[in-house]
């Protein structure tokens, strides 16, 4: 009974409000996917270690293939979310406007049945690449059951645009 008791104990603390349960650790390998037959991106996160990290994408454009590949050594634990927390929470606001850019439009059709849970951040890994705090990847709580779970957290070149600020945020499927 006090086993039963535990198990329990430890799924209620660690599953968000709607029964997906919140990510503690990157390892594993994450992927998204976006764009249309003859032009796509898939972007993929391969952690082995909490610290190390590898982040590729493979555009394909009509016959062109465009391959990176980075290998991530500083991958850190970000101690203060309020960043991410006031990207996600501008998302939340603006969900029911229409992005302009392709790749917002994509994003939020892809991040709508996320964020009308109103979910909050969980965790995030700063991927030091480019630089500090440019590329985070962030877990959430409060999200549906079967939502993603890693979000990639892209620095916004122009701050903010109609529907993100700061970051634009890409949902990762964990594939292993």
């Amino acid at each position: 009974m006090n086993r039963m008791y535990l198990a329990f104990a430890f799924l209620v603390t660690f599953t968000s409000a709607n029964g997906a349960p919140a990510t503690d650790s990157i390892i594993g390998t994450h992927k998204a996917e976006m764009g249309k037959p003859g032009n796509t991106v898939e972007i993929s996160l391969v952690c082995e270690e909490e610290t190390k990290c590898t982040l590729a994408s493979v555009l394909k454009s009509g016959d062109r293939v465009l391959t990176d590949r980075q290998d991530l050594n500083k991958v850190r634990n970000v101690e203060n979310l309020q960043f991410a927390s006031n990207a996600l929470k501008y998302a939340i606001d603006h969900q029911n406007q229409t992005p302009r850019s392709p790749d917002a439009i994509e994003a939020m059709n892809q991040l709508r049945p996320i964020l009308s849970a109103n979910p909050s951040v969980h965790n995030c890994w700063d991927l030091n690449y480019p630089t500090a705090e440019y590329m985070l990847a962030c877990s959430l709580s409060g999200v549906p059951a079967d939502a993603p779970s890693i979000y990639l957290f892209g620095t916004l070149l122009a701050n903010c645009n109609d529907v993100f600020c700061r970051y634009i945020i890409v949902p990762m499927s964990r594939t292993k």
